[in-house]
């Protein structure tokens, strides 16, 4: 039955987290190629807080794309037809992992973009950064059938949330088992109404967790059905 329970929750939570990662790739290319152009965002330096990091992330890119432009005939167009060493950001982004996405998003150094990026998903940039990263720590267990229900996240564990959004802040209050499944999956009720509006998923959810009487060894309170984000 656990092992049952284990495999519809990493299958809701793939679900949730492709949403949001098919968002911040858009959300990243978009504001990026707004503001600096479609070179901008490997050749500014100065818009990455650390330069060595932009540096590895440049390398990183241009691994993944060399690896993939050949199978693809919208890439390899681009890369028989112009000379650049690296794409143009609306493709870079198609040729990404997550987890490299995630370094290029938390290197970030640009305010402005990274609060244009964080809107789209009604939280600050700071803590957008940070639950990224917690995130790709997440889809990796669950796309390799990793046990997710009970795990204790101790790498990559989900940052506190010290500003608004309210709703949320109230759902995940500090004293809560910070590395338990239980302040993903309130992140994801939170997000998933912003991404699908006229998603079922949380509702899927809580029929699951329903069914369930190990709520506490995932981190849940007691009451945590009257948390804002867990409110009809």
């Amino acid at each position: 039955m656990l092992y049952e329970f284990d495999r519809e929750l990493r299958l809701l939570i793939l679900e949730a987290i492709e949403r949001f990662e098919v968002v911040l790739r858009t959300q990243w290319a978009f504001q990026l190629a707004v503001k600096f152009g479609p070179f901008g965002y490997h050749q500014n330096f100065e818009i990455y807080k650390n330069a060595d990091h932009h540096w590895e992330n440049i390398i990183h890119l241009w691994k993944e794309w060399k690896r993939s432009w050949g199978e693809d005939p919208v890439l390899k167009n681009f890369q028989e037809k112009y000379q650049e060493s690296l794409p143009p950001v609306w493709l870079a982004c198609e040729v990404m992992s997550f987890g490299t996405l995630s370094r290029w998003f938390s290197n970030l150094g640009d305010d402005e973009v990274s609060k244009a990026i964080a809107a789209s998903f009604g939280l600050p940039h700071s803590y957008l950064k940070g639950a990224t990263r917690h995130l790709v720590a997440v889809r990796n267990y669950a796309a390799h059938h990793a046990r997710v229900w009970d795990r204790v996240f101790s790498v990559n564990t989900l940052p506190e949330l010290r500003e608004k959004p309210l709703e949320l802040r109230k759902s995940l209050e500090p004293n809560l088992h910070s590395q338990k499944i239980y302040r993903t999956l309130t992140l994801l009720m939170y997000l998933m109404p912003r991404l699908v509006p006229d998603s079922n998923w949380g509702a899927e959810l809580k029929k699951l967790l329903s069914q369930q009487t190990h709520l506490q060894r995932m981190g849940f309170p007691d009451d945590y059905q009257s948390r804002p984000v867990w409110q009809p």
